[in-house]
């Protein structure tokens, strides 16, 4: 309820920024657009996030110097380079000519 500072779905786009490479909102009706995801807003379920490059970031934790990743949608970390990053130039096999 917009009432009570909730979004409302259809209101609200969320788009990929190419410049960064992260997402953002867009309100069709006000043409406002914020980083941060509208109060209330369901959009893309935590399936779809999960799996979305775009919504990956590649992080160096100050303390280990270590890289880990961090998704902007669903605020999940993981030590572990996430599938939906590998290159798919590395799944291809190779041609004989």
């Amino acid at each position: 309820d917009e009432a009570e500072g909730g979004a409302h779905d259809e209101e609200w786009d969320e788009k990929l920024d190419p410049g960064s490479g992260k997402m953002y909102y867009f309100n069709k009706t006000t043409q406002e657009t914020t980083w941060t995801k509208p109060v209330g807003y369901k959009g893309n379920t935590k399936d779809d996030s999960e799996n979305n490059p775009a919504n990956w970031t590649e992080v160096d934790d100050p303390s280990t110097g270590n890289k880990y990743y961090h998704n902007s949608v669903t605020n999940e970390t993981s030590w572990t380079k996430p599938a939906c990053l590998e290159s798919p130039a590395e799944d291809l096999v190779q041609v004989q000519i």
